[in-house]
């Protein structure tokens, strides 16, 4: 997993734009599964898929958090393949919803941070303090574009994204832990993900909100974390 890691402050973080090429019919499964970080002990979450932390760490000293973007890595669909069912197919995301995809993800991220509660947020290394990666992997969405919307296909899936967050010592830049959580952004309600009607964007734009939500637990979770 190759990913090109960007830095600014939390005040003005930007989720820089990266893409990969990957292409599924298949329904979606946590890709987090899978990994395995070499010297990493997994330990138990329950808000991530998968956490690594380091061997013999103590993080109770942590008081302070700084937070970087590693910016958003997109699922590139070259050819969609045809699938029986439809429901699982991906679609590509196009440059102006990718730019919009963006600029949400920016503001709903900066809005769960202030939320956190065991650590003081800044913007400068130091002592005590932790640096946060937080980036987005394999951003996709099952929404068909709208110039192909001609059947009338009802989905339960908007589309799925990786939430990874990396965390370092700020002043020696030791990885210390690291968190995926895969995100499926499920249809809210009794509303219906039709390829007719409204255009796609109503329906993907909804997306951001639902990556970030629980950011704040999941950083707050990391707090006095310890390992043998």
């Amino acid at each position: 997993m190759k990913i090109r890691w960007f830095y600014c402050s939390v005040i003005t973080m930007t989720l820089l734009l990266t893409s990969c090429a990957n292409t599924t019919a298949n329904p979606p499964v946590s890709p987090v599964k899978a990994i395995k970080l070499e010297g990493f002990l997994a330990t138990e979450n329950i808000h991530f898929d998968e956490f690594w932390v380091k061997p013999n760490i103590d993080l109770s000293s942590y008081t302070k958090i700084m937070v970087r973007s590693s910016g958003m890595q997109y699922q590139e669909v070259k050819q969609a393949r045809k699938s029986k069912s439809k429901v699982y197919q991906h679609y590509d995301l196009n440059k102006e919803e990718r730019n919009k995809l963006a600029n949400l993800a920016t503001r709903e991220f900066k809005q769960e941070i202030i939320k956190v509660k065991n650590f003081v947020i800044v913007d400068t290394p130091g002592k005590n303090t932790l640096q946060l990666n937080l980036g987005l992997l394999n951003v996709s969405t099952f929404v068909p574009p709208d110039k192909v919307s001609n059947e009338n296909i009802i989905r339960k899936t908007v589309g799925t994204a990786v939430v990874t967050l990396e965390f370092y010592d700020s002043e020696s830049n030791e990885l210390l832990m690291h968190g995926f959580d895969q995100i499926i952004v499920k249809k809210i309600g009794h509303e219906s993900i039709s390829t007719l009607g409204a255009k796609r964007w109503t329906k993907i734009r909804k997306m951001p909100a639902v990556w970030a939500r629980g950011l704040a637990a999941k950083i707050d979770s990391t707090q006095n974390v310890t390992s043998k």
